[in-house]
């Protein structure tokens, strides 16, 4: 068994081709949220800015910081509530997996990750396909998003141990790594040519 991990290099550049692909399609609340962490942001700089410009030529007293830890660290920090929102929008739920491998087995392979959202630091998501099992494949050639339809399990392990395991029917992922992993796909499932 071959085991691969994500190249950090492929992965940002795929990473700057999905948020501007999903800058296009974005909905009306996350674009309403990129714009009120703009003005908010462009708020705290200008209170900010004011403030110490007042400071520095009219008062002259530094006790007065407190202000300007108000106004500009308020709005300033505000901001990141809403650009959470637009951000995760853009990125999806790609931006949430870590520590991300890919397991060659000589019957299929085995696509494995932690999810930042989950509870416990130790889970990990793990999609076990059979080459036999794939329907069909598509990569997107500038997200390298590849995608691989079928009959799947899915297991999720905690401390080492299985705590539950699903079907599904579609496995997702970065082709970000330093193998051409559609091209592996196509060479070991059936009728992969027409894949």
């Amino acid at each position: 068994m071959q085991t691969y991990t994500v190249n950090a290099k492929k992965e940002k550049q795929a990473m700057k081709y999905l948020i501007k692909d999903n800058r296009k399609e974005l909905k009306c609340f996350p674009k309403v949220c990129c714009y009120i962490a703009m003005v908010l942001k462009i708020i705290g700089i200008v209170c900010g800015t004011a403030n110490v410009l007042y400071m520095v030529f009219v008062s002259h007293s530094w006790s007065e910081s407190i202000l300007l830890m108000v106004t500009f660290i308020a709005p300033y920090g505000l901001s990141f509530l809403p650009q959470t929102v637009y951000v995760v929008s853009l990125n999806r739920e790609f931006r949430f997996r870590r520590r991300q491998a890919i397991t060659f087995k000589p019957d299929g392979f085995v696509y494995s990750y932690h999810d930042d959202r989950s509870s416990t630091y130790d889970s990990v998501f793990a999609y076990d396909i059979k080459y036999s099992q794939i329907e069909k494949i598509e990569r997107d050639e500038r997200t390298k998003i590849l995608t691989c339809y079928g009959h799947f399990v899915t297991d999720t392990y905690s401390g080492g141990k299985i705590t539950q395991t699903l079907a599904c029917r579609v496995c997702d992922f970065m082709d970000v790594y330093d193998i051409d992993i559609k091209q592996i796909l196509e060479k070991n499932c059936k009728n992969g040519a027409e894949k």
